[in-house]
């Protein structure tokens, strides 16, 4: 049997208990165990406190916002091999370090893995999360594969690349493209990462869950993240402006065709996607001269 690596987890939370406690129970429970889990708490519950300790979990109780800042004060705090970055709404499989720990087995030079994330209903929540197990060695296969609630980075590749960059997530001036960052910033010091679909984390559909003013709301940030992101790392890679072109087409075509096909909510939520992208890239630049 492999060995699951010696891992803690990183559990930024906002005001939200009842799915931090539902997540921490879940955290509790893997077998094996997760060596630490530290709750960054940037809200103004007075019950987070306690209930972090009741699951074993560090409180530590943070005064200014923004999820990659969060996550890069509690790694300060870590010192095992392997993180991972649950959001407070997801749960994890018991087995789930179980099976990362087989994954490395079987891709022992790996520096990051990604886990699977399905809804509560049971679909995955990307496309790309399918049931094939793979090497991600291009930006491409960490854009369809991984989202940050299944993301598991070793302390060395973390350490090399630099941690999350602050100006991106939610929470701060780029509000998403936080964890495809950081992982580009991996694979740029020749790191490789695999995708493993045992490994199933759940999280619910972040569209699904809100109304459609949210939606679009969501689709613009998504989007205004998204742009930046690939404008930051165009500077020295023309692979991420064909990327950022492909995205947009990719978005205002879905706009069309559900205009077309008679889907105004999917459309109105696929052009501000659009926007926001064009906003992002160009806000980008012009924020850089």
């Amino acid at each position: 049997m492999a060995d699951a690596p010696r891992c803690a987890a990183i559990v930024p939370t906002l005001d939200r208990p009842a799915d931090l406690e539902a997540c921490l129970r879940s955290l509790a429970a893997a077998r094996p165990a997760f060596t630490r889990i530290v709750v960054a708490d940037q809200g103004s519950d007075p019950s987070v406190a306690a209930l972090a300790a009741r699951h074993g979990a560090t409180h530590l109780h943070l005064d200014r916002r923004g999820l990659s800042r969060a996550r890069n004060a509690a790694l300060a705090r870590c010192d095992e091999p392997w993180r991972f970055f649950p959001d407070d709404d997801c749960t994890v499989a018991p087995d789930v370090l179980l099976r990362v720990g087989e994954a490395l087995a079987r891709h022992p030079r790996a520096a990051f893995v990604a886990a699977r994330v399905r809804t509560p209903a049971g679909p995955p929540v990307m496309a790309g999360m399918d049931e094939r197990e793979r090497e991600l060695a291009d930006p491409r296969d960490v854009l369809a594969t991984v989202m940050s609630p299944g993301l598991f980075v070793s302390a060395d590749a973390l350490a090399r690349a630099g941690g999350f960059d602050e100006r991106f997530g939610v929470g701060a001036e780029w509000p998403s493209g936080e964890e495809s960052d950081l992982l580009f910033r991996v694979l740029g010091t020749g790191a490789r990462g695999v995708y493993a679909p045992a490994a199933l984390v759940t999280h619910p559909d972040p569209f699904l869950v809100r109304d459609e003013a949210t939606q679009r709301r969501r689709a613009r940030e998504y989007g205004l993240g998204w742009g930046a992101l690939f404008a930051k790392h165009a500077a020295s890679d023309a692979r991420f402006a064909t990327l950022q072109r492909r995205y947009e087409t990719r978005a205002l075509g879905g706009a069309l065709v559900s205009l077309l096909t008679l889907r105004p909510v999917r459309a109105r939520r696929q052009w501000q996607s659009w926007l926001g992208r064009r906003e992002g890239w160009r806000g980008w630049h012009a924020a850089r001269g």
